[in-house]
């Protein structure tokens, strides 16, 4: 047993970091477009156009950037699910496997939107301390947003050594890049973000329900070394059939959530289509339901709504 007791602090290691990448995922997805994306005051700064963005090798340099960190983290994503690298990995670390493919995933998406710094090219301005004392190195994550050259620089705040703001540097904004879209006139630039607030919240709580629906503790590799410990076995083992057909398919639940959180943003500039449509299209590969997984679904659908309404029905009798 003491062997087997060892294996539950690496299970709620890999978990911790898995989970603290997720609430920094929250932040670069979500809190920073939109409550670090409101024009400044000093007015927005001027973009490029499409034509002229194509031809800026500065602009181009920071999208491969973006693009090679993408292929980094859909590479490892994809190779690591692959049957040989799972079979690898459970003869290496045994009941761990999902718990390392967990903590896998969570530093490739670190090193794609929370990783260690790159210096900043030379189109983005850097922000500076309202103090005399001399400007110390500015937060790439608080540059990118807001800051796009003198008169903005009121604004912006010293960045300390702190771990949110290193952290959150990896990702190339392209503030001078064209935007597919963006609110910069009033109503719109208050009413667009708060409506893309409100549709945030809407969706993370989806993205949180869901994975509670969807066994949390098994995704995340928890279910495992519990099981383990106990002498339970596999988790998926005492699964049905049809459940396990779906989740070969659908390992994925919140698709839909995941594509609002993206794509439903005030700016949408050239850095976030790249993000957005990237995404969307491994998202909708990653995804093979057919119609018997979508029956099954639906059978879930129904037992569940049943059992939620059978104590109402005996409270009524």
């Amino acid at each position: 047993m003491a062997p087997a007791l060892l294996l539950v602090p690496a299970g709620l290691a890999c978990f911790v970091l898995a989970f603290g990448t997720g609430v920094e995922f929250v932040r670069f997805a979500s809190l920073r477009p939109l409550l670090g994306g409101a024009p400044p005051a000093g007015g927005p700064g001027p973009r490029q156009g499409w034509l002229a963005a194509l031809q800026d090798r500065t602009v181009l340099a920071s999208l491969a950037w973006d693009l090679g960190l993408l292929l980094l983290f859909v590479g490892q994503h994809s190779l690591m699910a692959t049957e040989a690298v799972k079979a690898w990995t459970s003869r290496h670390f045994g009941v761990l496997q999902r718990s390392v493919y967990v903590a896998c995933t969570a530093l490739a998406l670190q090193t794609t939107s929370l990783g260690v710094g790159r210096a900043p090219r030379r189109h983005r301005p850097s922000c500076r301390s309202r103090s005399s004392s001399p400007p110390a190195r500015a937060s790439r994550g608080l540059c990118a947003v807001g800051c796009r050259g003198p008169a903005s620089r009121v604004g912006c705040r010293d960045a300390g050594p702190s771990l949110p703001q290193l952290v959150m540097q990896n990702w190339e904004a392209v503030p001078s890049a064209p935007a597919l879209w963006e609110a910069r006139t009033e109503p719109w630039a208050t009413w667009v973000p708060l409506l893309c607030f409100v549709l945030h919240i809407i969706s993370w709580l989806l993205i949180f329900s869901i994975l509670l629906v969807f066994d949390y503790a098994e995704l995340m590799g928890l279910k495992q070394v519990y099981y383990h410990v106990l002498g339970l076995g596999e988790p998926l083992a005492l699964k049905s059939p049809r459940a396990l057909r779906l989740f070969s398919h659908l390992r994925h639940p919140v698709c839909v959530e995941l594509l609002t959180v993206l794509w439903v943003v005030p700016t949408l500039g050239a850095d976030r289509l790249l993000l957005a449509l990237f995404l969307t299209l491994y998202l909708g590969l990653a995804h093979g339901l057919d119609q018997q997984d979508l029956r099954y679904l639906r059978a879930q659908l129904q037992r569940k709504l049943h059992l939620l309404s059978r104590p109402q029905d005996e409270a009524a009798e």
